[in-house]
C-alpha cells in the first residue's frame, strides 16, 4: 500500500486528522514500508514522527543494542 492511500485512510477527531493502528479497535490503520535514502533518513522519521499520523515498529526488536546497524554511530553521538 503506498503513502497517499495510507493518506486517504485517516480519520477525523477532535478535530485532527489520526492514522492508528489496527490493534482490535474501531480506529483503521495499515502497515507499510518506507524505503528512505540513508542521507535524509533521520530528518524524515523526524518529520514523519512530529506529525503524528504514524506509529513505528522496532523490526531489530530481538537484536541487541550492539547487533543492530548503526550502534557504532550512536555510540558517538
Amino acid at each position: 500500500m503506498i503513502l497517499t492511500e495510507l493518506f486517504n485512510q485517516k480519520r477525523k477527531k477532535n478535530g485532527r486528522w489520526w492514522l492508528l493502528p489496527n490493534d482490535g479497535s474501531s480506529a483503521v490503520g495499515a502497515d507499510a514500508q518506507l524505503i528512505i535514502p540513508i542521507e535524509s533518513a533521520h530528518c524524515t522519521i523526524s518529520y514523519l514522527g512530529g506529525l503524528g499520523l504514524f506509529q513505528f515498529k522496532d523490526l531489530n526488536a530481538g537484536k541487541s543494542l550492539f547487533q543492530r546497524t548503526f550502534a557504532a554511530q550512536v555510540r558517538f553521538m
